[in-house]
């Protein structure tokens, strides 16, 4: 069973709390594209959708809302 590392969930609460990508990346002193590939690989570990991209911003969907 893979495991979902405590940087993934941060890159994921960082991402909810900031609103975006970009953001969230500001507030963990990272790069975009090492939050984006956090969140995307928690994604992929749990065979969820958690944000929906619109307009530049990450949307949560309801999935990944109840996450």
């Amino acid at each position: 069973m893979a495991r979902i590392s405590l940087e993934q969930w941060r890159a994921l609460v960082a991402v909810v709390e900031a609103g975006g990508y970009a953001q969230a990346a500001e507030r963990l002193h990272k790069s975009q594209s090492s939050v984006s590939y956090a969140v995307q690989k928690l994604e992929r570990t749990l065979d969820i959708e958690v944000f929906r991209g619109e307009g530049g911003k990450a949307q949560l969907t309801a999935v990944g809302a109840a996450v």
